[in-house]
């Protein structure tokens, strides 16, 4: 609910109202934050160790598994990379002889799958799969390099191979005699548990891959709407106590399971089946590993990864939970919940399988519980305070706290420094309420710009430690918090809902998410006074856009910001703006700077690819604006148009990624342009 005024500002921004224009310290700033809405918690999964696991392609990332898990090895399992059938019942068969899964191409052998084997002195090798799948000539291959043994393991179809393996594998770990002496056979328990899945696709078996090897359970495939032959025998043969389906009745159906039941009635049928692959694999998780010490997590899109890592974690009965690589948002709420709920005394490490092309770098922050700025969202003043204080609190040596004044509503005008050096820039955003998403490209970069600051990484192109020890960005990210307020939540929220109706709706059609001025219907970048009264507009009332106002400087959010411009020397300005992907760089009071605007503007534009906007000298574009009024004080002053025009709409936060890759940079630009200029 919107409660109005002072009492509005006070539920929800106590911390910052009582600092007027001073700032906070880090120290005064935690106190406070215990108190107040702005510095509630996140849900904690930040108490994790994450790791990493990867190569450049899948082939090196299960290398990279077998040298993280195996310093020797006699045994491994070799499948192949780009066909999972036969690959994902191999887990088991790799984990009871103690080695490693690697993968190969069809028709030729891997030198990276190569270099490990001889690296684990391996001596005996499976192949899972027939020449068909793994020619003949990568087993050549092999003998040349020296492989004293190599068996394959195949039937007609994956799902006889999978009876082949499952027949290899046994589950007693009692060795007996082979008529192959290289490769002891383990006797096959009566009543040892199985696993069935779909022999159509692979995130099922996956997600179970180290429990089945751990436990030594194999895992079989059903094909369509019933069990092969092969699967049959081996069932009949063993008559396991437990058989876990994994998967719903669209991957393993009901009448496959009735079948089961059929020729197996002694069995116990389990089904683990969620609403999709991801919940499915934490179901399992849950099941048999409620408190693991490891979580091993890949794509649950692709399978390498996650094949090689299943032996892996086996050793350790560890989960693989599957993940879906494009979660932007946050982690699903049951996957958050299954980490925190766990016993943490010991620490939790949880380790990606796979490079950032499986698991991104934003879902490794995720994990870490280092991301604090959601740009997926509906981004609004709620939500940006309690964002500056969660990151002031996790980056208090880099970030500070402040207030520039307040809005006509008093909501207060955060300004969040970021850096310790002694040049200056300024960059705001929100000016005009439509284009709220501005705020979130700018509290994302002060996001991102922190962490790897504070974990001295490049970001980009650029040195983050070396830039924000030598300059300071003063960001404003939202100028006109009472405008977005009324475009995101409607009439409803403001404080006099009548006067706001009867201000002059320039785009009635679209309503209030069309509304650019402030909730006095003045537009904030048409109220600074430098050409304010050549300036040419199409209202002469209050409205959603254009109006001036009766004078320069009437509005407190203006005022606010010239005060902040006029008590600090910028050397650079830049203000974020959401309609037409160009950058403004230059008026009719630039001659005697030009020289420097204009190669700078030139360097912008190949960042991010933005066109040049032209000079600006036409009273229909020009003054009133805060760079007409900045660039005569001579600060190089610069308008990022950053979207594609909506026809006077809010760009949709689901596409923030499209314009993220563009101007993600762009602060660190303007950091570094002002170290330069020295």
């Amino acid at each position: 609910m919107y409660i109005k005024g002072k009492k509005y500002f006070a539920c929800l921004i106590a911390i910052i109202f009582l600092l007027t224009q001073l700032f906070i310290s880090p120290a005064f700033s935690q106190s406070l934050a215990q108190e107040s809405e702005i510095g509630s918690k996140t849900t904690s999964v930040s108490a994790t160790i994450t790791a990493r696991i990867a190569g450049a392609d899948r082939y090196q990332t299960a290398a990279a598994v077998s040298q993280e898990g195996w310093e020797t090895s006699d045994y491994a399992v070799l499948t192949r990379g780009d066909h999972f059938a036969d690959a994902l019942c191999a887990g088991p068969l790799a984990h009871k002889y103690g080695g490693p899964i690697l993968l190969t191409g069809p028709n030729q052998l891997n030198g990276d799958t190569l270099t490990e084997l001889q690296r684990l002195g391996v001596k005996h090798l499976f192949i899972a799969g027939g020449a068909g799948v793994v020619s003949q000539s990568v087993e050549d291959a092999l003998k040349v390099a020296g492989i004293a043994t190599i068996e394959r393991i195949y039937g007609a179809d994956r799902y006889e191979t999978s009876a082949k393996i499952a027949e290899k594998i046994g589950s007693t770990g009692k060795e007996v005699l082979s008529t192959n002496s290289d490769f002891p056979e383990l006797d096959v328990e009566i009543g040892s548990p199985v696993v069935i899945a779909t022999g159509e696709n692979y995130p099922d078996a996956l997600s179970i891959s180290s429990f089945a090897a751990s436990n030594g359970w194999p895992i079989l495939f059903s094909k369509g709407g019933s069990i092969p032959q092969s699967v049959k025998e081996y069932l009949e043969m063993i008559k396991p106590s437990h058989i876990y389906i994994i998967g719903g009745a669209g991957a393993v159906s009901a009448l496959v399971e009735a079948e089961i039941a059929a020729h197996v009635p002694t069995s116990e049928i389990i089904r683990f089946s969620g609403k999709d692959r991801y919940e499915t694999s934490l179901l399992i998780a849950k099941e048999f590993a409620p408190n693991p010490p490891k979580v091993f997590v890949a794509s649950g899109q692709n399978f390498p990864d996650a094949l090689a890592g299943g032996v892996l974690a086996a050793q350790t009965s560890d989960p693989v939970i599957l993940i879906h690589p494009d979660t932007k948002n946050d982690l699903p709420a049951d996957f958050k919940l299954y980490l925190e709920n766990r016993d943490l005394q010991a620490g939790l490490q949880i380790i990606c399988l796979g490079g950032y092309g499986a698991v991104s770098i934003h879902l490794e922050k995720l994990l870490k519980g280092e991301i604090i700025v959601n740009p997926y969202v509906k981004y609004s003043y709620e939500q940006m305070l309690k964002d500056v204080e969660r990151i002031q609190r996790a980056y208090p040596e880099i970030v500070e706290l402040g207030s520039i004044g307040q809005s006509v509503e008093n909501r207060e005008h955060i300004l969040i420094k970021l850096g310790k050096g002694e040049h200056k820039v300024f960059l705001n955003g929100s000016f005009h309420a439509r284009e709220y998403i501005t705020t979130t490209f700018l509290m994302k970069m002060i996001d991102e710009y922190a962490y790897a600051y504070y974990n001295k990484e490049h970001f980009g192109m650029f040195d983050v430690n070396m830039l924000l020890d030598s300059a300071t960005l003063y960001i404003v990210p939202m100028v006109n918090p009472d405008g977005v307020n009324l475009v995101q939540n409607g009439i409803n929220t403001v404080e006099d809902p009548r006067r706001v109706r009867s201000m002059r709706l320039l785009h009635p059609n679209l309503g209030f998410a069309s509304w650019k001025a402030n909730i006095n219907g003045v537009d904030l970048n048409q109220n600074f006074p430098v050409g304010w009264n050549v300036k040419v507009t199409n209202t002469n009332v209050p409205s959603s856009e254009n109006y001036k106002g009766l004078k320069p400087m009437t509005e407190p959010e203006a005022k606010a910001v010239m005060n902040l411009v006029e008590s600090n020397d910028f050397k650079i300005i830049a203000s974020y703006h959401s309609q037409g992907e160009d950058i403004f760089w230059s008026d009719k009071n630039c001659s005697s700077f030009n020289h420097i605007l204009e190669p700078m503007a030139d360097r912008l534009v190949r960042l991010t690819g933005y066109k040049k906007g032209p000079k600006v000298h036409d009273p229909g574009n020009w003054g009133s604006g805060i760079a007409d009024w900045a660039r005569l004080q001579k600060i190089l002053t610069f308008t990022l148009e950053l979207c594609p025009y909506l026809n006077n709409l809010p760009y949709p936060d689901s596409r923030f990624d499209d314009v993220w890759e563009r101007v993600k940079e762009t602060g660190l630009f303007f950091a570094q342009e002002a170290v330069n200029m020295n």
